[in-house]
């Protein structure tokens, strides 16, 4: 399993703090959540508000994929990468596949 949620990311240290009675739950900044009336929420937390546990996005997506990529994404690589590194599985190669190719006569009135 992989999981990156309002208590944090990775299995081990989330089920730790699940076990503790923690929750993500939290005011969250008006930054965020403006002229909302609801001013609660679940984030997930930077590595500047939880230096343990906090969502790198360095470790999930190179710096130039980054800047493509909404965070949700990111977020979501991240936690299917802990869950193949949990699993134990390891790309054999790192080839291609071809679905289907073409060749086409470039001869005049071919």
């Amino acid at each position: 399993m992989g999981v990156v949620s309002p208590l944090g990311c990775g299995i081990e240290t989330v089920w730790q703090r699940l076990l503790a009675g923690q929750s993500g739950i939290r005011v969250l900044s008006d930054e965020i959540v403006g002229d909302l009336p609801a001013k609660i929420g679940g984030q997930v937390p930077t590595l500047a508000e939880d230096a343990k546990a906090g969502f790198d996005p360095d470790k999930a997506v190179t710096p130039k994929d980054q800047k493509k990529m909404d965070r949700f994404i990111e977020f979501a690589m991240a936690a299917a990468d802990e869950a193949i590194s949990q699993a134990g599985w390891h790309a054999v190669t790192n080839g291609a596949i071809v679905i289907h190719t073409q060749r086409l006569k470039s001869d005049p009135g071919g």
